[in-house]
């Protein structure tokens, strides 16, 4: 049973994976490499973590890591696979990969502004919230639903809505400006985050509803 368990949620990781990166056909994930242990984030990206993290207080004492990684996205978060299968929700460990790819095709996180990095940030730690109100089977169930178009749609633009509904709106905003507007993102980029994700004026229209008390994210 629990080989059975093991395997299943390696599926769900690679489910995640291959979505996180197939906005320009890329599908085999590349070996990690530690950046710093979990005491810590690089230097150059603790002010604006930081910031993100003010807004999530029920995060303070979370167990965060940070790697590099040749991904083909920006950013991405995972718990992982011991702590989920292994220990209780609030103890559970979890990897916030950094894209390091030089290939001049990716956007990294060094090059984006602080406002819209820290609503990046923000977005991945929205992740972490919502994975700590989940059990293994759900973290599965959540890794499987990545491969389905819609089920990802609806699970990107909720997990902006924790973001918003947390106060980080208009860094989310930045960051969803910065990737529509500036002119060296790739137009692969530009489609994939206009499918998947939250854009200007729906964010916008978001701020609005959480000022007026009518916001109320659930997936």
């Amino acid at each position: 049973m629990r080989l059975f368990i093991v395997s299943f949620f390696l599926l769900a990781i690679a489910f995640v994976s291959f979505s996180e990166d197939r906005f320009n056909g890329y599908t085999t994930p590349q070996p990690n490499t530690v950046v710093q242990d979990a005491s810590g984030i690089p230097e150059h990206l603790k002010a604006s973590f930081l910031r993100a993290m003010e807004f999530y207080p029920e995060l303070a004492d979370q167990n965060i890591q940070f790697k590099q990684a040749k991904i083909k996205t920006t950013l991405n978060v995972r718990p992982t696979l011991a702590s989920v299968l292994f220990k209780k929700k609030e103890n559970r460990e979890y990897i916030i990969r950094i894209n390091n790819r030089t290939d001049n095709q990716e956007i990294l996180i060094d090059d984006i502004p602080y406002e819209a990095r820290v609503g990046l940030f923000g977005h991945e730690l929205a992740h972490i919230v919502d994975y700590k109100g989940l059990n293994a089977f759900q973290i599965m169930g959540r890794g499987i639903g990545y491969a389905f178009p819609g089920y990802h749609e609806s699970y990107e633009k909720y997990i902006d809505l924790i973001t918003v509904e947390a106060g980080l709106g208009n860094h989310l905003y930045e960051w969803a400006s910065y990737i529509q507007e500036h002119p060296h993102v790739p137009q692969s980029y530009k489609l994939f985050k206009k499918q998947f994700y939250m854009q200007q004026d729906d964010i916008l229209d978001a701020i609005q509803e959480v000022k007026l008390g009518n916001l109320s994210s659930e997936f």
